[in-house]
């Protein structure tokens, strides 16, 4: 295959469309400001469980395998979002820093596939 493949052309195009979308999303859902330095781990929590709902929701036990690949990379920001303890040990990387990735990761995640299955339908839409 290479890239005049139709299919890898609307699937490009779709997570970008995704991709832009969930920016927007994010950035309005976001718990973080510039100052925080405290953030707090309930956060982290919270979000964590929004995007497993998400994902139940928006994947189901039997998704279109077109749409499992559509949401790839929101399915990466998930399993990815996780805080290490081990990374803090010796380091200048402080807990905060492991919240923060996290949370972004999950937010991320949440907000692409939030995003899916209005483009997955435009997509497989015969009008």
């Amino acid at each position: 295959m290479d890239d005049d493949f139709p299919v890898l052309r609307v699937l490009g195009g779709s997570r970008g469309l995704i991709d832009w979308r969930a920016h927007e999303y994010a950035v309005a859902e976001l718990e973080l400001t510039a100052d925080d330095e405290t953030f707090d781990p309930g956060h982290v929590l919270d979000e964590k469980r929004r995007a497993k709902a998400t994902y139940e929701t928006v994947l189901g036990p039997d998704p279109a395998p077109f749409t499992t690949v559509l949401s790839e990379p929101a399915i990466g920001n998930i399993r990815v979002a996780d805080v290490d303890r081990n990374s803090w040990a010796g380091s200048s990387w402080k807990p905060w820093n492991e919240r923060v990735q996290a949370y972004l990761n999950d937010l991320l995640g949440r907000a692409r596939l939030r995003e899916s299955p209005d483009v997955y339908d435009r997509i497989v839409d015969d009008g």
